[in-house]
């Protein structure tokens, strides 16, 4: 990072903030999330920063929307994901797969492995579908920033992927239910 410009280690200042952002706090609401997606798309003006982080954004989306309609939460009235998908998502709520196959051929997949609850095979999808797309926006490119960027995100998709154990998940677990219960926890006790 020491041998960048200062301009490219801004951007990758941002791009690790945002890789540190993907482990936002629980409380954390869509509203606050939105808000933030909007003012990074303004103030990133690196096109294949911004086609990571629209990429990603995406992806939450769509699995958003998967999981509300899994759990029966309605959509309509709501900040729950961003533009242009929320609208055609809503459109087409009642559609297996929100009419989104042809652009997003990984949707169907994802919402079976969501419907039948096998969350870690859903995980590994998920960062398949990433680890591809980071290779997509580099391909063909050797010693460019670019590449750069794109190994920042394939290093924490590796990271997060040898971080998955069951001690791990059971402290984090706890972690969580203590955050979420707060004063409550010693209700118990």
């Amino acid at each position: 990072m020491s041998m960048l410009v200062q301009e490219d280690a801004e951007t990758a200042g941002v791009a690790m903030d945002f890789l540190w952002w993907e482990r936002q706090p629980v409380e954390r609401t869509d509203k606050e999330v939105i808000a933030w997606y909007k003012h990074i798309m303004l103030s990133v003006h690196q096109p294949t920063l911004r086609n990571i982080i629209k990429f990603k954004m995406t992806m939450r989306t769509i699995l958003a929307a998967l999981r509300r309609r899994h759990r029966s939460i309605p959509s309509e009235g709501m900040a729950w994901g961003i533009a242009p998908w929320v609208s055609h998502i809503e459109r087409n709520w009642n559609e297996a797969n929100f009419k989104l196959s042809p652009l997003f051929p990984w949707v169907p997949e994802a919402r079976q492995l969501l419907e039948t609850e096998e969350t870690l095979k859903l995980q590994k999808c998920l960062m398949h579908l990433s680890w591809n797309y980071l290779n997509h926006v580099t391909e063909g490119q050797y010693f460019t920033f670019d590449v750069f960027l794109a190994y920042l995100f394939k290093w924490d998709l590796l990271n997060r992927w040898a971080l998955y154990n069951k001690h791990n998940a059971i402290v984090r677990f706890e972690k969580l239910t203590m955050e979420a219960l707060g004063e409550y926890n010693r209700v118990f006790a």
